[in-house]
């Protein structure tokens, strides 16, 4: 984070970089259960990914 330049983006593109790869199974149980509405956002991301397959 300190190391300047625009951290946000970078953590955005290794964010869904690792995503890619790992899967929505990769995202911890500890994420999910403090995220509002993160069942109706598993459903849209899901229905995202199957229209580019």
């Amino acid at each position: 984070m300190s190391c300047g330049g625009c951290t946000c983006s970078r953590g955005s593109f290794i964010g869904a970089c690792l995503g890619a790869q790992i899967g929505f199974e990769g995202i911890p149980a500890s994420w999910t259960s403090r995220t509002l509405r993160y069942q109706s956002t598993l459903e849209h991301a899901k229905k995202i990914t199957k229209q580019h397959q």
